[in-house]
């Protein structure tokens, strides 16, 4: 099991929000394809087309985390999207 957060200043431009910087802590197992993270964030945020990073690497939804190098307490930062 991985513990991973998940990162974004997506909402900047939302004034009803504190905090420009939204972050949702997520466990996921190791050989889970990274889409069903990117799927569960995309309609928790209520967005499309985001983009998941972890440090230089683009997660791929079709690929497990440990396939993409991703180890516990990675944090993946959360860009792009259409609400």
């Amino acid at each position: 099991m991985l513990e991973l957060i998940c990162t974004t200043r997506i909402f900047d431009n939302d004034s009803s929000l504190s905090s420009p910087i939204r972050r949702v802590r997520v466990i996921v197992l190791a050989d889970q394809l990274c889409r069903n993270l990117i799927d569960d964030v995309s309609s928790l945020w209520g967005r499309s087309g985001l983009k998941f990073k972890c440090g230089r690497t683009v997660l791929q939804g079709n690929k497990t985390f440990d396939e993409q190098g991703v180890e516990n307490g990675a944090e993946i930062v959360v860009t792009g999207g259409r609400g």
